[in-house]
């Protein structure tokens, strides 16, 4: 899905003549970019930090441990959901707990995190692959037995993932359970969720591929393209955009020079 282009009606205005509203980084070297975009006549929005920690209410995560074998499989999406997930599953369990149920690692960090742990590891998949998810486990038990399967899902719950709607359309039950927490600015987050599902930012700006990742993280989620489909992507320079690409954003746009400068010009619409 081709992001749109930024083409403004007049400095810091988008097409429907309302000043276009641009998410930027927090960090403090940001805050030249910030000021940059508040002079070019755009509103800037942050998002917030990334802090991994337990999450606040872990009740559902414990009863999902306790009720463990009632799973067939447990995916677990990146190194954040294999780490606190094994860790509350090793208060309540030995190692061998997961001995009758089937794993899914992303990630190559994730399936030796896992099996440093003891725990088998059925299906690995590399870190980009989570489109695969629901295809791997159908291939691994066949078509008729995908709607028979419990699925236990481990997350930050911010992001609905692809594969969680494969899964529920094929029959199976799939329980994404709240395993940590990507900020403790839950409230911001989900404010920024409504903003970006209801189009109302316009642009996401990355001066650095490690904002990327930030970003991703906060969101719980590698699959950038689905969350900001509707929205156009600014990166910095060339090995930024390369960096985007392998979230799936490969449409996106770059200014004429690597400078916060030529980034607000270009969401103003005066490019040099």
């Amino acid at each position: 899905m081709q992001s749109a282009p930024v083409t403004w009606l007049k400095p810091g205005v988008n097409r429907t003549g309302i000043m276009a509203t641009v998410l930027v980084s927090s960090i403090e070297p940001n805050a030249i970019l910030r000021e940059a975009l508040k002079c070019a006549g755009a509103r800037c929005i942050t998002w917030p930090r990334l802090y991994i920690d337990a999450p606040k209410d872990d009740s559902r995560l414990a009863e999902a441990i306790g009720n463990l074998f009632g799973y067939d499989w447990v995916i677990l999406k990146n190194l954040r959901a294999a780490h606190y997930f094994l860790r509350a599953l090793q208060q309540q369990h030995s190692p061998d707990a997961l001995d009758t149920t089937r794993v899914l690692a992303v990630g190559q960090i994730t399936a030796e995190q896992a099996i440093e742990l003891q725990i088998h590891v059925d299906i690995a998949l590399d870190r980009f692959a989570t489109a695969e998810i629901c295809d791997s486990v159908r291939s691994y038990v066949t078509d008729n037995d995908v709607a028979r399967l419990n699925i236990l899902s481990p997350s930050a719950q911010v992001t609905r993932e692809t594969f969680e709607e494969q899964f529920e359309a094929a029959g199976a039950r799939i329980d994404s359970v709240a395993t940590y927490q990507t900020t403790p600015d839950f409230d911001h987050l989900v404010r920024l969720k409504a903003l970006l599902a209801g189009e109302a930012i316009d642009c996401v700006v990355f001066t650095s591929a490690d904002e990327i990742d930030e970003f991703a993280a906060v969101f719980d989620t590698d699959d950038l393209l689905r969350l900001l489909s509707a929205v156009s992507v600014i990166c910095l320079d060339g090995p930024i955009a390369k960096a985007a690409k392998r979230f799936g954003l490969s449409q996106t746009i770059i200014p004429s020079r690597p400078s916060f400068e030529a980034v607000a010009d270009l969401i103003a619409g005066q490019q040099t």
